[in-house]
């Protein structure tokens, strides 16, 4: 009785290393996955700021009239005031009074949009920006980072638009929704992709009789 005991305890031992060696390996390709993954989000980011920068330096070499036609820009904005919103993000309302336009000067903008924001006074950073909420003749944008001074700039000012948000937002949701996948298709898939898995074919069905 007693080797048996021994026995059974030395079966148990050593199944317990083989379901930690399996978790293990387990840990050690959901770490790789993780990393593969991670740097797919950091990749498109820098392809969000790529394209920002790119767009950015397009417009410059526009006139700004052929830009305001376009709707990639907005003149003679002014900061009315300062909010704050989810996560603390600074929110600045901007305003453009109607002088009589049949249209909205926002009719071509969406929320979601990156945007920049130029002041007249030159000792006055840019401030880049997304789009937070359209009105007919107001616009409120969340500051990316920290405001240039502790009150809102003065005078009037400039936005021009560099791209979307949505679509980046989209792209990051479809990696991580692979990332995070369990007990679906997509997660045999990702496995098999990152070579956790082997591939398997089934043959081919016989081809109906005519």
């Amino acid at each position: 009785l007693q080797y048996n005991g021994s026995h059974h305890r030395h079966d148990r031992l050593k199944g317990d290393r083989l379901a930690d060696g399996h978790c293990y390996e387990k840990n050690k390709e959901s770490m790789v996955h993780d990393d593969h993954f991670e740097r797919l989000l950091r990749l498109i980011d820098i392809e969000r700021e790529a394209e920002r920068a790119e767009n950015e330096r397009k417009l410059e070499k526009m006139p700004v009239q052929a830009r305001e036609a376009l709707g990639k820009t907005v003149t003679r904005l002014v900061i009315a005031r300062e909010d704050y919103g989810v996560g603390g993000h600074v929110l600045w309302v901007l305003s453009r009074p109607s002088h009589g336009e049949e249209y909205s000067p926002f009719q071509a903008l969406n929320q979601g949009d990156l945007v920049s924001l130029s002041f007249q006074d030159p000792a006055i950073p840019k401030v880049r920006a997304t789009l937070y909420d359209v009105d007919q003749f107001e616009i409120t944008i969340a500051l990316d980072g920290i405001p240039p001074a502790e009150e809102p700039p003065k005078g009037k000012c400039q936005l021009d638009v560099l791209g979307s948000e949505a679509t980046y937002k989209r792209m990051k949701k479809a990696v991580v929704n692979v990332q995070q996948a369990q007990k679906k298709e997509v997660a045999h898939l990702r496995e098999i992709f990152m070579g956790a898995e082997p591939a398997t074919f089934s043959p081919s069905p016989p081809a109906p009789s005519p």
